[in-house]
């Protein structure tokens, strides 16, 4: 396999890596301060049950984008993402590192397209091994050309 990827060069159960990110609390809650200002995002962490602020969601998610894309999406000549389902399994506090993987769950090709239906499942863990983040991503990928 070349550093160029294409829809059939994926077979069902592969395992791609992704790398590692540390969020920091100074990054925590300036995204939170931009993209959502919610005390629990924002602090004081007084004001917070678990005792600290903790990352919101949605940079928990662009965190696993970029590693994704890192690792995976940019090696595409192009594709066309269809759909997201995301589920959020814990907090992530300030200091964690999260890491995960992608897991390709199905490819469907359609020569007569010259593309593929790519469904990957994927999540990033805690510095404990617990999942944080689970998804699973629906996208057209481009066949390879004849």
């Amino acid at each position: 396999m070349t550093d160029t990827l294409y829809a059939d060069d994926l077979t069902p159960g592969q395992q791609i890596p992704l790398g590692r990110y540390t969020l920091t609390e100074a990054e925590i809650i300036d995204f939170a301060r931009h993209w959502d200002p919610l005390t629990i995002h924002t602090g004081p962490a007084t004001d917070s049950p678990l005792g600290s602020v903790i990352a919101s969601g949605i940079q928990t998610l662009a965190v696993y984008q970029r590693l994704a894309a890192q690792a995976f999406w940019r090696r595409f000549p192009s594709g066309i993402g269809r759909g997201f389902e995301v589920t959020f399994r814990r907090p992530v506090m300030p200091g964690t590192t999260l890491t995960g993987q992608i897991t390709i769950r199905s490819v469907e090709a359609r020569p007569d397209r010259g593309d593929a239906r790519l469904v990957i499942d994927a999540a990033l863990e805690g510095d404990d091994g617990q999942a944080v983040l689970e998804l699973t991503n629906s996208s057209v990928m481009p066949l390879r050309p004849r």
